[in-house]
């Protein structure tokens, strides 16, 4: 389980409802606990069409070439989705705007994306909130929402 404050979980809002604003079709479900894999859900007509992860970075989108996330969270996620054969993308704020990464849900993510050891190794506001392996996906293939 990640630690979640009230400030992440309001941001999340905030991020989720730049991305329905874009359409109004489009909705956004909240997770209903921590130990869900992802932090909500995007629904068409209250249908629920993919899973969402949302962060947001205090560096620019391609700051770097490469954007880590934790491997654990987005394996869960991914299979999760693949199960329910819906989406599932990632939605950073950055501090240069809000950038989405899609999975293609036909290529798992190992077999896509390299791995390290790395991400958050100290202990910052709660031991669970540790990350020991991430995916590095490619700064290009995140769009500008």
């Amino acid at each position: 389980m990640q630690y979640v404050t009230d400030d992440d979980k309001q941001n999340e809002k905030r991020i989720a409802k730049q991305v329905c604003d874009k359409d109004d079709a489009l909705g956004f479900v909240a997770s209903p606990s921590k130990t869900c894999p992802v932090d909500g859900a995007i629904t068409r007509d209250g249908v629920v069409k993919a899973f969402i992860e949302i962060k947001k970075r205090n560096i620019k989108q391609n700051q770097f070439s490469e954007i880590l996330i934790d491997k654990k969270k987005v394996d869960r996620a991914w299979s999760a989705a693949s199960e329910l054969e819906i989406g599932f993308s990632l939605i950073f704020e950055f501090i240069d705007g809000t950038f989405v990464f899609q999975f293609d849900m036909n290529d798992e993510p190992s077999y896509k994306y390299p791995t390290k050891s790395g991400g958050r190794t100290k202990d910052v506001r709660d031991e669970n909130d540790l990350v020991g392996m991430v995916y590095l996906l490619p700064s290009k293939e995140w769009k500008k929402l």
